[in-house]
């Protein structure tokens, strides 16, 4: 079967890269329409994915909707398969006429706002179809009214589990920033996107300014606690960053910026507890927090539940709620036989959520591509 996928991005998306490489080994043929140049494009051509380039635009539609339909006659896939929002609403404008099956895989329920939704749900055809990358996300579409047999649960894989490798635990990034041996560091890694003043949003979705008061009231109460915000500022938002930081010096001197890091692997065995603290999310950082061997701090949202189970798993708390965020932490960094027991069910609990999800996208593909 030929498959072509939609991205909107070579920089960032590297799970939806994973998920072709997958394709792969089970014997699909897979291209990707994508905007070429960005630190994942050889990471495709290497895998033996076939690359076509195009950008995604919505300022000049007609030549993007002409660039697709041309790889869509020269590739001729049995399915197109679209990850984002951008290129959901580009597939459905370009390809009206078009036959083929068309789905669209959420990566987390960021897109799911009222316009947004019903703009793309008012494009869509009977060929189109849903996939929710967490639980949410598919039963609100269900709620919107698309039926159940059109929507698919469909986690991210990532990278397998197994081949995950463990870094010693060296203490190399408190020495790297000066923290004592007994510093309990409590990360929270993520890049950070500035507040989409369009839909009425003040503070980023990914919780940093949550995460910087939270930071400021835990470590009153116990002084080794330092917050580390790991990742920089995304698609430009250095604006932001550095508002975050001027925050951050007015709350508390143990919050430090550690930037884009290349070596999270290596970091998430020092920290004490990862937090996720989004107002909207997939799966996030809770599963890479797994992975990686750290217990987790997260907020009830989106696909976080999923996979966050509240005192078993890890600890739940509400979104916008700092001071919840910081009881959790304080529980959390206070027991560290707990938590340790608790990363290990979470890790086990993950493990079985992907195993029992492999090979759901080649059932999706058969499915959508056999009915009438």
């Amino acid at each position: 079967m030929r498959v072509l996928q939609l991205v909107k991005t070579s920089v960032g998306a590297e799970w939806a890269l994973q998920q072709m490489r997958d394709l792969l080994k089970d014997g699909f043929e897979v291209h990707v329409a994508m905007p070429i140049g960005g630190r994942y494009t050889e990471s495709y051509y290497a895998s033996g994915i076939q690359v076509h380039d195009i950008q995604y635009s919505l300022k000049r539609p007609y030549k993007t909707i002409r660039s697709l339909r041309r790889i869509v006659d020269e590739v001729k896939p049995d399915v197109i398969h679209s990850h984002f929002y951008l290129t959901t609403l580009i597939m459905r404008m370009a390809l009206r006429k078009d036959s083929t099956p068309r789905l669209y895989q959420l990566p987390g329920p960021t897109s799911l706002f009222k316009i947004p939704t019903t703009i793309e749900l008012c494009l869509a055809q009977k060929k189109d179809y849903w996939a929710g990358a967490c639980r949410a996300s598919c039963q609100a579409y269900i709620d919107r009214g698309i039926s159940e047999n059109r929507v698919f649960l469909a986690y991210y894989q990532g990278t397998p589990l197994e081949d995950v490798v463990f870094a010693k635990d060296e203490k190399k990034l408190r020495h790297e920033l000066g923290l004592p041996d007994d510093a309990l560091m409590v990360g929270m890694v993520s890049y950070m996107y500035a507040p989409r003043w369009y839909i009425g949003e003040k503070n980023g979705i990914k919780g940093h300014e949550d995460f910087i008061d939270a930071i400021a009231i835990a470590s009153k109460a116990n002084p080794h606690i330092y917050g580390l915000c790991i990742g920089g500022a995304w698609n430009g938002a250095v604006k932001y960053e550095q508002k975050l930081k001027e925050y951050a010096k007015k709350k508390t001197d143990h919050v430090i910026f550690c930037g884009t890091r290349t070596n999270v692997p290596e970091i998430y065995p020092e920290l004490a507890t990862a937090v996720q603290p989004s107002h909207q999310e997939n799966l996030g950082g809770a599963g890479q927090a797994f992975k990686y061997g750290c217990p987790i701090v997260s907020t009830n949202v989106g696909g976080l539940p999923d996979i966050v189970h509240d005192g078993v798993t890890g600890f739940l708390v509400n979104p916008n709620a700092p001071q919840e965020l910081a009881d959790a932490i304080l529980k959390m960094v206070s027991d560290p036989v707990k938590a340790h027991e608790m990363m290990l069910a979470g890790r086990e609990y993950y493990m079985k959520l992907k195993n029992d999800n492999k090979g759901v996208i080649n059932r999706i593909y058969n499915d959508i591509t056999t009915r009438k």
